[in-house]
């Protein structure tokens, strides 16, 4: 198969910003080092027990510094946690008032209204780790274009057809929210208000339209990639020489993390 090319209204590249935003020596590092090295930080950053508050403020402090180094936009920050933290946040939020199962715990409260210290921390850990976890993603993403990623993740031995979907989903989220604007467009021409239980109807029409348009894309897409020689398996794409500075800063960052893991509480 030499290679699959599929235009289907393909949404602007939002990596764009790379070019100059993003320092040469960041830009350019191996997308494979980079992603490991992300995956090293979480797995360290999640091993750290709930009490050792000064380690997490360790790993923010260094995540803050590669924050500054990439240049990344505060605004991307923010719209990224934003659209995880509160999801996290609202299923956590109940915890604090769970009684400790062992009862050695100390509360406060009045009456049977009583925040118990071990759901605080059970909260705060669930908390800072997804947003360590969000952050961490966004530096990822920010520096690195996603097409690299996704060679980056083949070269690691991921599954291909895991690699295959991921590259898919990222590529039409893009068009299959374009096709709800458009929907909404045509929903809103036609005087919907939304103010009663009648034309709430509405909106399961367009969420059954969209399902709908979107197997028939999938089905397109498929026909063309199999007139196109598609076997089961996604090209193999030219695998970049490794420089060996990238492995030594990696090496370096990941230490850091321990060093903060085991010796700092």
């Amino acid at each position: 198969m030499s290679g699959i090319h599929l235009h289907d209204h393909a949404h602007p590249q939002p990596h764009a910003h790379l070019a100059s935003d993003v320092p040469a020596w960041i830009a350019g590092a191996d997308a494979r080092v980079k992603l490991a090295t992300a995956l090293a930080m979480v797995v360290i950053a999640v091993s750290t027990p709930p009490e050792s508050f000064m380690a997490a403020a360790c790993y923010f402090s260094m995540l803050g510094l590669l924050a500054i180094w990439s240049r990344i936009s505060p605004h991307v920050i923010v719209t990224r946690l934003a659209a995880v933290v509160p999801f996290v946040a609202l299923i956590a939020l109940f915890v604090p008032f769970l009684p400790d199962p062992s009862g050695g715990a100390a509360s406060f409260g009045v009456g049977a209204l009583r925040v118990h210290r071990a759901g605080l921390v059970v909260f705060w850990n669930v908390l800072w780790k997804a947003v360590f976890g969000v952050l961490t993603l966004s530096l990822l993403t920010w520096t690195t274009p996603f097409e690299r990623i996704l060679r980056a993740l083949e070269d690691l031995r991921t599954p291909a057809v895991l690699v295959m979907l991921t590259s898919f989903t990222y590529r039409y989220a893009f068009v299959l929210a374009d096709e709800v604007l458009r929907m909404r467009r045509a929903r809103d021409s036609r005087g919907w208000e939304g103010r009663t239980l009648a034309q709430a109807r509405t909106i399961g029409q367009m969420i059954a339209m969209l399902f709908l348009r979107s197997y028939e894309r999938a089905e397109r897409i498929h026909l063309a990639m199999l007139a196109r020689g598609y076997e089961g398996r996604p090209p193999r794409l030219t695998r970049a020489p490794l420089r060996l500075l990238d492995p030594a800063v990696a090496a370096g960052i990941v230490a850091l993390f321990l060093v903060f893991r085991l010796g700092v509480r």
